[in-house]
C-alpha cells in the first residue's frame, strides 16, 4: 500500500513539473525543423457566391493574390492570375466531365493593366466550337462577336468607351441562315437608328433617336416594308401612337399629355375610311385609367356630342349635343347618379344660358351610348426615351 502511494506521489510531481515546463518550452523553442512559425500563410481559402471553394496563392507580402483556383457551383473550374498590384491579368474557365474528369476550355480572358478592360475574351460551347470572341481594337474600341453552334455569326458588335464608360454603338444581328435580322448604327449627339429586316431584306421596323432635337420615332411596317402599320412619335411635349390599316387609312391615335402611362391619355378612333368616329379622354388615378369624357363625331367630321362621366367611368353625368345647323348652339343635358336625365338646357349660339326643361324621375331618360365607346382597348406602351419637358409659361 505504501509503495502504491509513493508511485502516485512521483507521478503527481512529474505532471506538476510538465505544467510549469511546457509554456517555457513553447516560448523558447517556437520552431519546427529549426524554422520559425510564419506570421501569415502563403495560401488561403475563400468562400464566394457561385463557387464551392477558392484556393488562393499569395505574393510574398502574404496579402496580394498571385494565383487562384476556384471550383464553381456549376461544376466548372476557374483559374485566375494576378499582377503584383492585385489587378486581374488573365482568367481561364474549363468544363469538367463528371465521369472522366476530362477538361475542355470554356472561357479564356486577358485583362488590361487597369484590371477591368478586356483585351481578349473567348468563350466556347461544350463541344469546343466558338461561342463568343472579343478583341480590344484600340484603347476605346472593342469588337465583339457571338456565334451560333454551327459557327455562323449571331451578333457582331462594336463597343466604344467615352467619359461615362463602355457602351454598344454598333450592332448587326443575323439569323442562323446568315440573313441580316437587324442593324444598329450611331448618330451624332449619342443618337442611334435601328432597322429590323425580314428574311427577304424588306424593312419591318425603323427606330431613330435624336437626343439633340429631343425626338424619338418608331415605325413598324406591314409586310412589304412600304406601308406603316404603327408609328410612335415622342418629344419633350409628349408621346403619340398612330395605327394604320393596310390601305394606309388612319385607324387610331393615342396621345399622352406627359410621361407614358403616368399621365392622362387621349384615344381617337377612326372609321374604315379614316374619318373620326369618337375620342376618349382617360384620366389616371395612381396607375389605373378611368374614362373621364367622350366626344363623338358626325359623318362629315364635325362635333356631334360631348359626354362627361361620373367616377365609375360609365355613368354619364352631363351631355353636350351640338347643333348641326346653328354654329355654337348646343343642348346641355345633366343626369342623376342613377343615369336618368335631370335637366335639359337649350343654349343659343353665343350664349351661356338657355331655356331649362325639367324632367321627372319617371321619365327615365338616359344618354344612349354603345359599349365600344366605353371600351379600354389594349396597347403596347412605347418606352419613355425623351424626358417630358413642356415649355415654361
Amino acid at each position: 500500500m505504501q509503495k502504491r502511494t509513493s508511485v502516485f506521489l512521483v507521478a503527481c510531481l512529474v505532471l506538476i513539473g510538465l505544467v510549469f515546463t511546457l509554456p517555457r518550452f513553447a516560448t523558447k523553442h517556437d520552431t519546427i525543423n529549426n524554422q520559425p512559425f510564419p506570421k501569415q500563410l502563403a495560401n488561403r481559402l475563400e468562400l464566394r457566391a457561385g463557387e464551392t471553394v477558392r484556393s488562393v496563392e499569395l505574393y510574398p507580402d502574404r496579402i496580394t493574390p498571385r494565383h487562384a483556383v476556384a471550383t464553381n457551383s456549376d461544376g466548372t473550374l476557374s483559374e485566375y492570375w494576378f499582377r503584383p498590384d492585385g489587378t486581374l491579368k488573365t482568367a481561364r474557365t474549363e468544363f469538367v466531365d463528371p465521369t472522366s474528369g476530362k477538361r475542355s476550355l470554356r472561357r479564356y480572358a486577358e485583362i488590361a493593366a487597369d484590371g477591368r478592360t478586356y483585351i481578349l475574351d473567348l468563350e466556347y460551347y461544350a463541344d469546343g466550337t466558338r461561342a463568343k470572341e472579343l478583341h480590344l481594337v484600340d484603347p476605346s474600341t472593342q469588337h465583339k462577336q457571338y456565334f451560333f453552334a454551327n459557327g455562323a455569326v449571331f451578333r457582331d458588335q462594336l463597343i466604344s468607351r467615352d467619359a461615362r464608360g463602355w457602351k454598344m454603338t454598333q450592332e448587326d444581328v443575323f439569323r442562323a441562315d446568315k440573313t441580316l435580322a437587324s442593324r444598329l448604327r450611331p448618330l451624332e449627339h449619342d443618337g442611334w437608328l435601328r432597322d429590323d429586316l425580314a428574311a427577304n431584306g424588306t424593312l419591318m421596323r425603323h427606330q431613330q433617336l435624336d437626343p439633340y432635337q429631343t425626338k424619338f420615332v418608331d415605325s413598324t411596317f406591314f409586310p412589304g416594308g412600304v406601308t406603316v402599320s404603327r408609328l410612335v412619335e415622342q418629344d419633350s411635349y409628349g408621346t403619340k401612337i398612330t395605327l394604320y390599316r393596310p390601305d394606309g387609312t388612319l385607324a387610331e391615335q393615342r396621345e399622352w399629355a406627359a410621361d407614358v402611362d403616368k399621365s392622362s391619355m387621349t384615344v381617337k378612333t377612326f372609321d374604315r375610311s379614316g374619318k373620326p368616329l369618337f375620342t376618349q379622354y382617360w384620366g389616371i388615378r395612381g396607375d389605373k385609367y378611368f374614362l373621364a369624357s367622350l366626344k363623338e363625331f358626325r359623318p362629315d367630321g364635325s362635333d356631334d356630342r360631348m359626354l362627361y362621366f361620373a367616377e365609375d367611368g360609365k355613368t354619364v353625368s352631363m351631355e353636350i349635343v351640338y347643333d348641326p345647323v346653328s354654329k355654337g348652339a348646343f343642348v346641355r343635358n345633366k343626369y342623376r347618379a342613377d343615369g336618368t336625365l335631370e335637366t335639359s338646357e337649350e343654349i343659343p349660339s353665343g350664349k351661356s344660358d338657355g331655356v331649362v326643361t325639367h324632367f321627372g324621375a319617371s321619365a327615365n331618360k338616359r344618354a344612349l351610348l354603345s359599349s365600344d365607346r366605353l371600351a379600354f382597348r389594349p396597347y403596347k406602351a412605347p418606352p419613355q426615351l425623351i424626358e417630358y419637358s413642356p415649355p415654361e409659361d
